[in-house]
């Protein structure tokens, strides 16, 4: 049997077999993401309308109707929960290049085909909710398994409390802790020096320049000479690899925007998300944590927020991006707060992504120091 072929059958029968599961789930659960993005319009930094997939790129012939800038997300999912690379799906000629028009592998095929499903279901079953993915039956593997686990038994992270303290004082608590001098007030920039370790001995300096209230511009060098930066001028999102620029819209941009919350802007969760709320406390962990979730107000991602209940300060958020296909998770770890003129930052920031891992710790930080609006901008890069 055609490897294609058998990686339908396992596919359809493990994702049949969730089905009556994920449906008793999906009565008693409110889904952290259940948004399709063709309901949103991207207008860029111009106020044009950004193009939609099929009239963006060559040969879309499922993922139609989205805009174009939803398609890498997507494909980062698919990725992410078969554990595999562009290459699975995509022909790979003689130079090792990729040509995504190319409808040569069955692989590529064959994902259409479970995309297609999949939606169906989705429609069939949870009115349009993306409660069933890629992941629900793949999890990282490329053979979803038709049996069952050794142990069924799981127990959930997050428990609710009678008790538990509503998101403003919880959020309130933490800025009183990170500031008792009530000193962001007037705080205008945050300056951090560090590194950027992605593991086996690949360490690279590391800067983050923030302005309050939404600007930033991360830089990694590479080698002591390439650059690579992301920034955000409050309007335009943008990449930068040396001396080529790429504007970021939509999804892309919004996944650039959630690797730099600026939490010294007193207003950073009014002004970014809607519909906060105490959800549970936790279980089954080193530390006691407070959590909250929240709504990005652009619509990309649900985020969770875990607050230590006894120091009162951020130690991990989770953010779900949205993607056409399903939910996207990164996880950042805040730790080893250090003390910079009266107020806690964190010291040491750990991410897990789909696609990589790595730890960033500050050596320096400073506030208030100069830096001019041109810094952030494309156009003076």
């Amino acid at each position: 049997m055609a490897l294609a072929k058998i990686i339908k059958m396992n596919f359809a029968f493990s994702l049949l077999l969730s089905i009556a599961f994920a449906n008793q789930v999906a009565a008693k659960n409110n889904s952290i993401i259940n948004c399709y993005l063709k309901e949103i319009t991207i207008i860029d930094s111009s106020g044009n309308k950004e193009e939609l997939a099929e009239e963006h790129f060559k040969n879309i012939k499922v993922l139609k109707g989205i805009p174009a800038s939803a398609i890498s997300p997507a494909m980062q999912f698919i990725s992410s929960s078969l554990g595999v690379k562009c290459d699975y799906c995509h022909y790979q000629n003689n130079e090792k290049e990729l040509d995504f028009d190319s409808d040569k592998k069955e692989e590529k095929k064959t994902a259409r085909e479970m995309i297609t499903m999949v939606n169906e279901i989705n429609k069939k079953f949870f009115e349009g909710h993306n409660e069933v993915s890629c992941a629900t039956c793949h999890k990282g593997s490329t053979f979803p398994s038709k049996r069952p686990p050794v142990s069924s038994v799981s127990l959930s992270e997050i428990v609710t409390s009678k008790e538990l303290a509503d998101a403003e004082t919880v959020i309130e608590n933490y800025y009183e802790k990170i500031d008792s001098q009530n000193i962001l007030s007037t705080l205008k920039t945050v300056s951090f020096e560090g590194n950027i370790n992605f593991g086996k001995n690949s360490i690279a300096p590391f800067t983050v320049i923030e302005k309050l209230p939404n600007k930033f511009l991360r830089t990694i060098t590479i080698n002591n000479s390439h650059k690579r930066i992301s920034a955000y001028d409050g309007n335009t999102v943008w990449l930068a690899q040396d001396t080529n620029i790429h504007i970021q819209i939509g999804a892309k941009a919004a996944f650039i925007l959630n690797e730099t919350p600026l939490f010294w802007n007193k207003n950073f969760f009014s002004d970014n998300f809607d519909r906060i709320k105490s959800i549970g406390t936790t279980i089954n962990s080193d530390s006691d944590f407070i959590v909250l979730k929240a709504n990005s107000k652009d619509k990309y991602s649900t985020q969770l927020f875990y607050f230590n209940r006894k120091s009162g300060l951020l130690m991990k958020r989770i953010v779900f991006n949205k993607t056409v296909l399903g939910e996207l998770p990164e996880e950042y770890e805040y730790s080893d707060y250090k003390k910079t003129e009266d107020i806690y930052f964190p010291g040491k920031i750990t991410v897990s992504k789909w696609n990589q891992n790595y730890t960033i710790t500050f050596d320096k930080i400073e506030i208030n120091t100069d830096a001019d609006d041109n810094l952030f901008s494309p156009f003076n890069y």
